[in-house]
């Protein structure tokens, strides 16, 4: 599948490690991440994501996070 992307358009790929919690329904989890997610440099955006979705809680499962952006530099 392709996905056309704007300049500048940010894309985060992420396990569900990031979003789950136990008792904690899956749409909690989601609403944290779209309040997560801005537009900037990658690192910032993952700092930010990790930050107001992970911050202090101990995850129970594994996390992984790829953010990248697209540029139209060389």
């Amino acid at each position: 599948m392709t996905i056309p992307l704007g300049p500048d358009a940010v894309v985060a790929f992420y396990t569900d490690g990031l979003v789950e919690r136990r008792g904690e329904s899956l749409d909690v989890g989601f609403s944290r991440l779209r309040q997560a997610i801005s537009l900037g440099p990658p690192e910032d955006v993952a700092r930010d994501i990790m930050r107001h979705v992970i911050g202090d809680y101990v995850p129970q499962d594994d996390i992984a996070l790829v953010v990248m952006r697209r540029s139209d530099s060389p």
